[in-house]
């Protein structure tokens, strides 16, 4: 998908439909949860994982649900690895975006100082 050839005439990006999908069961999830539904909530959970299963918020909600509402341990820290990892490739694709990615650290310069050649 490129940006510039999917931007709407007004200069939006346009959300893909599984993404806005998904969006709609994290809804519905969390209203299930505020009625204290655990069940219908874990259902509308594991409807927006099966649609995006890399989606960030939904891995997020997922551990906090498994930990606080349903408290189960392993699945908790299953689904917070999981967002971890997703986490990471976001960052990296940030920082490719901001140059910070592949450039090696530069040694500090060296100055004539007094005599003194070296890195301050």
């Amino acid at each position: 998908m490129s940006y510039p050839e999917s931007a709407l005439a007004d200069g939006t990006i346009p959300m893909p439909t599984t993404n806005i999908a998904t969006y709609e069961f994290l809804n519905r999830m969390l209203q299930a949860s505020e009625r204290g539904d655990s069940s219908e909530a874990e259902k509308y959970l594991s409807q927006a994982l099966e649609l995006d299963p890399e989606n960030m918020d939904a891995l997020r909600h997922a551990a906090g649900f498994y930990h606080f509402v349903l408290h189960d341990a392993a699945k908790a820290r299953r689904y917070a690895t999981l967002c971890r990892a997703q986490a990471a490739k976001v960052t990296a694709q940030m920082d490719d975006i901001l140059g910070q990615g592949t450039d090696k650290p530069k040694p500090p310069a060296s100055r004539h100082i007094g005599g003194i050649i070296g890195p301050y």
